[in-house]
């Protein structure tokens, strides 16, 4: 009889195969307000709660009927690639977490000028 091979991977062993972005799944906030509070630096998070009322009021379904703006920060299809950059895919901007995330390394790149009016 063959004995089945139990694996058992530890929390800090996860933690160092995945120490990048991308292994990190996102918060379990669901609204932008909540997960821009979780995850957003306290220094510009003022800043980010005014984008998310501006551009979103605060819905992660909000879609602009002109563009491919969508989610929380409003962000366009050309940032698709950012979304795969940290573990999602275009299809999930309408979710808090990672519209969220995705803007945040946004910004951590760029700075609030994709958010300028």
């Amino acid at each position: 009889m063959i004995s089945r091979l139990r694996v058992v991977i530890s929390p800090v062993l996860i933690a160092i195969l995945c120490f990048s972005a991308a292994c990190t799944p996102p918060p379990a906030a669901t609204s932008c307000h909540a997960i821009v509070d979780q995850v957003w630096p306290a220094s510009s998070r003022a800043w980010a709660h005014k984008i998310v009322k501006r551009e979103s009021n605060g819905r992660a379904s909000a879609q602009n009927k002109r563009s491919s703006a969508a989610g929380c920060f409003q962000l366009l299809r050309i940032h698709a690639p950012r979304f795969t950059k940290l573990g999602f895919s275009w299809s999930q901007r309408y979710n808090a977490s990672a519209n969220t995330l995705v803007a945040l390394d946004l910004y951590r790149e760029v700075g609030s000028s994709p958010w300028r009016l």
